[in-house]
């Protein structure tokens, strides 16, 4: 146990000092990632569909903080989509605006979850984003959450049915396509009351007086969205998404896990109850202390004498002479 403290402490430590380079390095990694799953899953726009472009505008990415490279990868989507189809592209357009409204008349600060969930559903683990959004933010941030599964479902609703903006003698529109494909499927809403149901029941049991808050939150965030989601493939027969649904409810655990090991770290085997009152109310206070070391204090030992100027010599001669003549008159 003193190993994963200490080796918590290192982390923390490291990543305090070299917090400003860091954080240029994740809005890099996290935007290169982005546009290269969002140049595979879309990838209409033949200009934009090159990694080298996607390096290049990661490196702007890097400089910019998370607000702005959200903004920079939902224009690549529209674009992508404007060669696809322009009124898709409006529409797109017009839906991401409606986000944006809606997370900001809840005042959800991490608006950028609403383009980072359809990324992370590409990769097969979007419950990442309502788990660490219920751990470290309140409940204003469900609207990002709400608004993020909308944008997933619809555009995988768009990439499985490119064919039919690609079709010139079709004549569906986004609109048709929102209305037969995505609001009339079950699975949307089994998706979207999973993702709901996730932070809810992380967020409060994450809250509870209990001990490992944290860690119940995260196992019961799991499960239930596990269970919804079992539940709608099953119910809409697709069968084959089960697995991987295993492998991103694993991952997801995991990074739930890593979040409190790094944030939190409690030592449960010392919590204190304390009840006091006021003229008011009467108290009663749990407090668990956090694990952590003493750091050891370092000793300095010195070698080599000190060089004596001529000024000290003299100061020395004198006081040495004082002490002389003192014990003389004894």
């Amino acid at each position: 146990m003193t190993f994963f403290i200490k080796l918590r402490e290192q982390i923390r430590h490291f990543f305090v000092k070299r917090e400003s380079i860091l954080l240029h390095l994740w809005s890099f990694a996290v935007s290169f990632v982005s546009l290269l799953t969002i140049n595979q899953t879309f990838g209409y726009q033949k200009a934009l569909n090159h990694w080298w472009v996607s390096v290049l505008v990661a490196l702007l990415c890097a400089f910019f903080p998370m607000q702005g490279v959200a903004g920079v990868l939902l224009l690549f989507i529209v674009l992508h989509l404007m060669a696809l189809s322009p009124s898709l592209a409006v529409i797109t357009l017009l839906i991401i605006v409606v986000c944006y409204g809606v997370c900001a008349y809840f005042h959800a600060g991490s608006t950028y979850h609403f383009v980072m969930i359809p990324v992370f559903d590409q990769l097969k683990f979007p419950y990442v984003i309502p788990l660490t959004s219920a751990l470290l933010r309140d409940t204003s941030e469900i609207a990002s959450v709400v608004c993020g599964t909308f944008l997933s479902f619809f555009f995988k609703t768009v990439r499985d049915n490119a064919s039919v903006f690609l079709d010139p003698t079709s004549d569906m529109t986004a609109l048709d396509l929102m209305q037969s494909q995505m609001l009339s499927n079950s699975l949307f809403y089994f998706y979207l009351v999973a993702m709901i149901t996730m932070f809810l029941v992380v967020y409060f049991v994450r809250s509870r007086d209990m001990e490992y808050a944290w860690f119940v939150a995260v196992l019961a965030g799991c499960l239930s969205e596990f269970v919804i989601m079992l539940t709608g493939y099953l119910y809409t027969g697709s069968y084959e998404s089960i697995p991987m649904l295993i492998v991103g409810n694993v991952i997801t655990f995991a990074v739930g896990c890593a979040v409190n090991y790094l944030y939190l770290g409690l030592d449960y085997s010392r919590t204190e109850r304390v009840q006091f009152e006021d003229d008011e109310y009467y108290y009663y206070v749990t407090a668990v202390p956090k694990m952590h070391i003493a750091e050891e204090e370092k000793r300095v030992k010195t070698f080599t004498q000190p060089v004596e100027t001529e000024g000290s010599q003299r100061r020395g001669f004198g006081w040495n002479r004082r002490r002389t003549a003192d014990k003389e008159k004894e």
